[in-house]
């Protein structure tokens, strides 16, 4: 797998969230005043994602910490080295699929107006 296809695709969706951030005010023509609200099972979606995406990013850092461990106490073996590079490259791997979450998951909230 080419991984700066997967990097540049990453970039892309970070870029877009931090563009999505300014998201522009729009006045509902029916209800202007708003009153709209967030149903129970959004706000309960949206508070195990508030949850879920900090801890993601904590254990994936840990991951690569772990990983670098590996590497440096290898001493040399060739299993072992082998072994560390998996982890960081999968660690790696989980940060920018999880970028990428946070992309389409602001994305998706920008198309459905949430």
């Amino acid at each position: 797998m080419d991984f700066k296809i997967i990097i540049v695709i990453a970039l892309c969706f970070i870029l877009a969230n931090s563009v999505l951030a300014l998201k522009p005010t729009f006045i509902d023509p029916i209800n202007p005043g708003g009153g709209g609200g967030i149903s129970g099972f959004e706000a309960m979606l949206i508070k195990i994602m508030s949850w879920l995406w900090p801890i993601s990013i904590v254990v994936a850092v840990l991951m690569i910490i772990v990983g670098a461990y590996y590497f440096i106490f290898s001493g040399g073996d060739p299993t072992k080295v082998a072994t560390a590079k998996k982890v960081v490259t999968y660690a790696l791997l989980g940060l920018v699929i999880l970028a990428s979450a946070i992309g389409i998951w602001n994305l998706v909230k920008l198309i459905l107006g949430v």
